[in-house]
Parts: structure tokens; C-alpha cells; sequence
């Protein structure tokens, strides 16, 4: 009688393709705790509309809002002994809170809510809502440019020679209410001035 063979245990090949992937529930598990995050930022950074009307406040000429970054900060790089107190001084300047007001876009397509970028962290703006910020994210504000170019024929006579006129402009347009700093207008003004980047 012959001896019955036991089946062979195959194991599972591990998919090497795989490598540094989440599974499906760890990716929801991960998204679900975002949306309670990001939950509960609006909670803290806006009321609702029915709460502004609840107490005969004007929701969009309401306080002023802190700005909430999100983000994770990274260590201060290194400077030089001589450069120090020049530096220092210019990450004290950028980091001081300017009250800015981001105008409302009669464009359906922008967002509601601009998120400058600076050094990875994001800085939410709503639109038409006066907002704390630093002035790092205002300065990404005023160097955010578009340029259109349009077609202009000097020479009637000559239609096939033409010039291309480059209008550019802020992207977002913004007013800065309040800059605790004496030289902060100056600075900024020096900024809008410069040529757009080619």
C-alpha cells in the first residue's frame, strides 16, 4: 500500500513590484484622518456663514482670521559668524504676521482658498477674508505673475509684421492692511516693481 503524499505548501510569492506600497485599508485609514484634520482646522480657522448671521454679524467684513499653516518645519540651515545678525534680522522680518486681504476672483474657476508655498509649509488664504500671515507668504503672493502676450500690428499697411506686448500682472490681488514693520510697504513695493521672471 502506497503512502498518500501530502500536498506541497506553496508560499505566497511576494510581489517585488509591491515594494513601498500601502494596502487599501491603510490608505483609507490614512485619508479618513486627514479629512478629521483637516475638520478640524476650518473649525478653528472660520465659523459658519449661519453662525455670522445667528449673531447679525457680516460674514465677509467679519474679524480678522490667524492664518493656520500646515506643514512640517525644517531645522534652521547653518550661516556664517559674519553673516549671522544679517540673517537673523531678515528671518525675524519675513516671519512677522501681516493683515492681508486676498480679493474674490470673478473667475469661476479659481479656487476659493489660495495656498502659497513657502520652504513646504502651506499657507490657506480665503478669499475675501482679512487674514493673518507672515510675510514670507506675502511675498510668494506678490512674485505669483501671470504674463499674456497679445498680438499688436504697428503698420497697417504691413499686416504680416507684428510685435507681441507682454502684459503682466498678480495672479491674485491683494491688499496689505496692516504691516507692523516701518520699512514693510517699501519692501513690498520693491518687489511688485521688479520684472517678471522669463
Amino acid at each position: 500500500m502506497s503512502k498518500k503524499e501530502e500536498p506541497t505548501k506553496i508560499e505566497p510569492k511576494k510581489d517585488p513590484k509591491a515594494e513601498g506600497y500601502v494596502t487599501k485599508s491603510d490608505f483609507e485609514k490614512f485619508m479618513e484622518r486627514i479629512g478629521q484634520q483637516m475638520e478640524a482646522l476650518t473649525k478653528t480657522v472660520t465659523r459658519s456663514k449661519k453662525e455670522y448671521e445667528a449673531t447679525g454679524e457680516n460674514f465677509y467684513n467679519s474679524d480678522p482670521i490667524d492664518g493656520r499653516e500646515l506643514g512640517v518645519t525644517r531645522p534652521i540651515e547653518k550661516v556664517s559668524e559674519n553673516d549671522f545678525v544679517k540673517t537673523a534680522e531678515l528671518e525675524a522680518f519675513m516671519n512677522q504676521k501681516v493683515l492681508i486681504y486676498v480679493q474674490k476672483s470673478s473667475n469661476k474657476e479659481d479656487n476659493p482658498v489660495i495656498v502659497p508655498n513657502v520652504n513646504g509649509i502651506n499657507q490657506p488664504i480665503i478669499r475675501g477674508v482679512d487674514t493673518w500671515v507672515r510675510r514670507c507668504f506675502v511675498e510668494a503672493l506678490a512674485r505669483n505673475r501671470t504674463t499674456r502676450y497679445e498680438q499688436h500690428v504697428p503698420d497697417e499697411s504691413q499686416r504680416d509684421k507684428f510685435v507681441m506686448l507682454q502684459n503682466t500682472s498678480l495672479k491674485d490681488l491683494f491688499i496689505v492692511k496692516k504691516d507692523p514693520h516701518k520699512y514693510g510697504i517699501e519692501w513690498l513695493d520693491a518687489i511688485l516693481r521688479e520684472e517678471a521672471a522669463a
